[in-house]
């Protein structure tokens, strides 16, 4: 899952056109990136803002981390349940991407 994840940001790709956080975090893939570590037990991720943007840039893509983030431990604690729903994009974050 996780590096179709990866390909798919680094390719231009998208998934879950249908969650607005998603969507968002693909739509602003140039201001965010991620290490992938792979394990013999499981995956290590490091994802982060990129350093050579600023301003609203730099903290929307931030806030996106962090969002996504929060996604993942609900999906790990509750389920696919958490999957199907639709997360809210970080305030300020819905204009980047539209421009």
């Amino acid at each position: 899952h996780v590096r179709q994840m990866k390909e798919l940001k680094d390719e231009g790709g998208y998934i879950r056109r249908w969650d607005e956080l998603f969507a968002t975090a693909l739509d602003l893939r140039d201001f965010h990136d991620m290490n992938v570590d792979y394990l013999d037990d499981g995956v290590h991720i490091v994802q982060f803002a990129k350093d050579d943007i600023q301003g609203n840039e730099f903290e929307c893509a931030k806030a996106i981390v962090q969002a996504h983030a929060g996604v993942v431990d609900k999906f790990v604690e509750i389920g696919y349940e958490e999957a199907r729903k639709n997360h809210p994009v970080p305030e300020g974050c819905n204009a980047l991407a539209q421009e």
